[in-house]
């Protein structure tokens, strides 16, 4: 670490760390960083009475979060396989001794400002991360009695914004009263740099004829496309004469017919933006701390229209749009087919939606009961604290929540004590 004149710094670092996860031909791997700051409200010229500093970075970091005998080739000895006094070997695991470390080289650029007595401050970052030598599993002949092999093949990269902007509206240490609003935002876009084979069979597996008509569709991956992209084939919607949807083909040609193969890219299931929005007022004890999230610019499979309205028969107990909102008879504009058709949608774009989200992540309201009214019972400090979560959710879908994942609103009432 040095430093010059409280102005400009360099930081740098190297190490080797190993492991006897990975193989034993490279165990050790070198990893370094380097960074360099600059104040530069501590120039001579700087007239702002705020503060600025311009920092860079860049470096190498590695994963160890991967199975600890993947390097290995296992064996069983078993005393029922015995042969002429000796026991038989079975093997168990197929390993690979070149296995070396995944490696993540970042690359980031941020600034840190404060302007008229901190009452903004920005902290803004911008960044390039490159995953190398990803740990991926690698398909084998069936002769070997194994379907796969863990290998480093295929990289990924992200890029990434993230901005953190706070406003410290009320400060009066006199009243004690202070409130601050901070409001963050990200984006982060994902890439996938090469492709193994065994996302290769992923794929495959994901276009199969029983797995285009489940309620969610399978990911598949490309190099050159994003990891999370929702791949689906493109719809022109429900026929008004026949009650049968209408898939485009890659060519353009208009069909009746599903073909996985023409699938397209329709979104992401990742939003484009994405953060929250933070208030925390504090008034003699009393703090109301509020979190709201949000995102936006993802697209979401709705599932429940393709389970509960499309994948339902009108004979039995079943969402109004069952009844109301499918094709019935020649001429019907309907959003969803035929009403006597109870077999599950293919996946189209059809049924692709936005996907924005803003909810109420966190309220809590605490208080801290002034040491004058505790200190004859013993306590050095005492907090009441109530909060909740997920108070309230609003979204551009309509899907039904908690019916295959858990959900559920909190309330927590505490006291803490302090001796």
């Amino acid at each position: 670490n040095i430093g010059y004149a409280n102005r400009y710094y360099l930081d740098l670092s190297f190490r080797t760390d190993g492991s006897s996860r990975f193989g034993r031909e490279s165990r050790f791997a070198p990893f370094w960083s380097a960074g360099l700051a600059w104040n530069v409200d501590r120039e001579s010229w700087w007239s702002n009475e705020g503060t600025l500093k311009v920092r860079a970075s860049t470096g190498s970091t590695g994963s160890v979060n991967f199975s600890a005998d993947q390097a290995i080739t296992k064996y069983h000895y078993n005393s029922q396989y015995e042969y002429n006094g000796y026991y038989g070997a079975q093997l168990l695991g197929y390993g690979n001794p070149a296995l070396k470390w995944q490696n993540t080289i970042q690359n980031n650029i941020g600034i840190d400002l404060s302007l008229w007595k901190n009452f903004i401050v920005l902290n803004a970052d911008a960044y390039i991360k490159q995953t190398q030598n990803l740990l991926l599993p690698i398909d084998v002949a069936p002769s070997t009695g194994f379907s796969s092999y863990t290998e480093n093949l295929g990289s990924m990269e992200n890029k990434g914004i993230d901005v953190r902007l706070r406003f410290n509206i009320i400060q009066n240490s006199k009243k004690d009263l202070s409130w601050n609003v901070t409001l963050g935002a990200a984006t982060n876009n994902n890439k996938i740099k090469n492709l193994s084979n065994a996302l290769e069979a992923m794929n495959e597996e994901a276009n199969s004829q029983e797995n285009v008509t489940g309620p969610q569709p399978l990911r598949t991956y490309q190099a050159g496309r994003s990891q999370s992209a929702l791949m689906v084939v493109e719809s022109l919607g429900i026929d008004p004469r026949t009650g049968n949807e209408i898939f485009k083909k890659l060519n353009g040609d208009l069909t009746f017919v599903y073909d996985p193969n023409d699938k397209i890219i329709g979104g992401d299931l990742n939003p484009k933006y994405m953060g929250t929005i933070q208030s925390n007022l504090l008034y003699k004890g009393f703090n109301l701390y509020l979190i709201f999230a949000y995102e936006y610019g993802a697209k979401i499979y709705n599932s429940t229209l393709a389970q509960k309205v499309e994948g339902s028969s009108p004979y039995y107990n079943a969402d109004k749009r069952v009844l109301y909102d499918r094709w019935k008879e020649p001429g019907d504009i309907a959003l969803f087919k035929r009403i006597d058709d109870t077999t599950p949608p293919y996946q189209t774009t059809r049924l692709v939606q936005d996907n924005d989200i803003l909810r109420l992540q966190t309220l809590s309201l605490s208080y801290d009961i002034p040491k004058t009214k505790i200190q004859d019972f013993g306590f050095e400090r005492a907090k009441l604290i109530f909060s909740t979560s997920d108070l309230f959710r609003l979204s551009t879908v309509k899907i039904e929540r908690g019916t295959s994942y858990p959900f559920a609103q909190t309330y927590t009432l505490s006291l803490n004590l302090t001796f």
